[in-house]
This record gives C-alpha cells, sequence and structure tokens, in this order.
C-alpha cells in the first residue's frame, strides 16, 4: 500500500504537505482530515490522495469548522466518495456520515457528523477496560456512541452495571444499536441527558467509578462526579485535561493539584492522583492528558 505521504507529494506543493500528515482520522471506511487554509485549494487532491492510498475508503470528508461544544457534532464537507454522488445525491442520502467501526473485538455504528468520535483513542480504552475489576458499577459521563462502555463489557464480563450517558440523541441512539450489536444489553446502560443531571439525580451513590473522557471541560463537572460516588468505599476517577506549553510535566502536575483541591471542596476525604499518561498531541504545545485518581468519600 502506498503512503499517504508519497501520494500527497504528488499533487501538494512539500513545503505544505506536511501540515496534513497526522491530522486525521480513518474511521471504518471514511476519512475524516482537517485541511489547513494554506491548502484550501488543494482539497479535491487530498481526497484523491486518501483514496489512493487507502483504496478501501468509501468516503472523504474535511472538518470545516470547530467542534460544537455540547452535542460535539462537527461540520464536514464531502471531498471525495466511491462513486462521486452529486450534489442532490449526497443532501439526500441519510448513511453517507454512517460507517462500522471495528475496535477490540468490538463493532460500533458511527455517524462521522452527528457525533464526535476519534479512533485514536482506542487505547485509552482498552487500558480503561483493564482496570475495572468485576462487581463495579461504572459510569462514563460522556458516553459517545458507547466505546467505553461495550469494550469495558468485552473485557471485564465481571462488573456489575457500565452506565454510558451523552446529551446527543444521535449518539445515545447509536450506543443503543451498538450495545445490541455487541450483546451487552445485560451490562451497559445507554442514558440520554446531561451528564450533570443524570449524576446527580440518576447515579446519585451509585458509581464506584467515572469516566470522564471530555478533557476541556471536564474539571466542570467534578461536583457531579463526587455526588455519583459511593460513600465510604475507595472509587476511581479517569480524569482527562488539556495542558499547553513546553514543560508537560508541570502543566499535568498544575492540573492534578487544582482537581485535587476541587475534589475536597465538594465532599472527597481523600484524593491521591495514582498516575498519568499523555493521550495525544491536539496542536502546537496542546496535549490531551489522562489523569487517574483514587478518591474516598
Amino acid at each position: 500500500m502506498v503512503s499517504l505521504r508519497e501520494v500527497l507529494a504528488k499533487s501538494i506543493p512539500l513545503d505544505k504537505a506536511h501540515l496534513i500528515y497526522h491530522s486525521y482520522d480513518i474511521i471504518g471506511d471514511i476519512a475524516v482530515v482537517k485541511v489547513p487554509y494554506e491548502l484550501d485549494r488543494y482539497e479535491e487532491e487530498v481526497g484523491e490522495a486518501f483514496h489512493e492510498a487507502r483504496p478501501n475508503l468509501r468516503a472523504v470528508f474535511r472538518i470545516v469548522g470547530h467542534t460544537e461544544e455540547i452535542a460535539r457534532t462537527r461540520q464536514l464537507r464531502l471531498i471525495w466518495c466511491r462513486p462521486s454522488p452529486s450534489s442532490e445525491e449526497v443532501a439526500g442520502c441519510e448513511n453517507l456520515f454512517r460507517t462500522v467501526y471495528r475496535e477490540h473485538g468490538c463493532r460500533f455504528i458511527v455517524d462521522v457528523e452527528k457525533v464526535f468520535f476519534t479512533p485514536r483513542l482506542s487505547y485509552e480504552r482498552m487500558r480503561i477496560a483493564k482496570q475495572v475489576k468485576a462487581g463495579e458499577v461504572v459510569v462514563n459521563m460522556f458516553g459517545g456512541v458507547g466505546t467505553y462502555a461495550i469494550v469495558i463489557a468485552k473485557v471485564c464480563p465481571g462488573v456489575e452495571r457500565i452506565y454510558t450517558v451523552d446529551i446527543n440523541p444521535t449518539a445515545y441512539e447509536l450506543g443503543k444499536e451498538n450495545v445490541m450489536i455487541n450483546k451487552c444489553f445485560r451490562k451497559v446502560v445507554p442514558i440520554l441527558g446531561d451528564a450533570r443531571t443524570v449524576c446527580q439525580e440518576q447515579l446519585k451513590g451509585v458509581c464506584s467509578r467515572v469516566i470522564m473522557p471530555l478533557p476541556e471541560q471536564a474539571i466542570l463537572f467534578l461536583d457531579s462526579t463526587v455526588e455519583a460516588l459511593r460513600e465510604g468505599t475507595e472509587c476511581v476517577i479517569n480524569f482527562y485535561a488539556e495542558v499547553t506549553g513546553r514543560q508537560i510535566d508541570n502543566g499535568a502536575i498544575s492540573v492534578m493539584n487544582e482537581t485535587k483541591t476541587k475534589l475536597k471542596d465538594y465532599g472527597v476525604k481523600r484524593c491521591e492522583a495514582t498516575s498519568w499518561r499523555i493521550v495525544r498531541e491536539v496542536g502546537a504545545r496542546r496535549y490531551h492528558i489522562a489523569i487517574d485518581l483514587t478518591v474516598l468519600k
């Protein structure tokens, strides 16, 4: 298989082609790519390059707007499709954005336009799943199409229950569908709603583990996280955050200290950061990190 780098070099100036090498996701048979404004005039060539480098692709979409803050949806524009449909066909095709993504022996239906999804968290999903022990009750506060929950159910069949919460109706419906496809309906419970309200009302004092994979905003939900935790039992928070700058260690330590302070303000008696790691680089000196916290409420 020819590399994307080689194909891009044929049609895009070398001094600009490097901007796109790592700015894409392959989700099933769809590619979702960031095309910098410097390459606006080359977007068709970018689409063709992905097709040549990845012949199994059905469509290539360009991200043309920011991720919506609440529903986590993205604006996409089709820049290549097999076979290339007319604009009328694109507008009327509900399934154009849908694909089947496979990970860790599980299958997930994903709508790349209506839900936020990245395969770059594959390692994280398995890493967390391997931490979960039999008898745990887990909630993923920002569950998407159910990937964390379903992987956990497959890896740790002794888990008592996994709640996967999302405010996006499409993510919720796909989550329900994915639970049925992967035969996890006895373990995984999709919930449609705001994570803060769900944790404070439906899951109050229920959970032994809370997963918070929303790096940009997770710290704003710590009060609700504490509400969901069991009292008098050592629990785990898998917390995600964003740090910037050259000194990543210093940034991570600062986030950990701030997080522990807030948790204690919200009623946690004991809190220890057991480990942290860089999940991925998301921009110039911008990183998403994962922090594992052991707490006693």
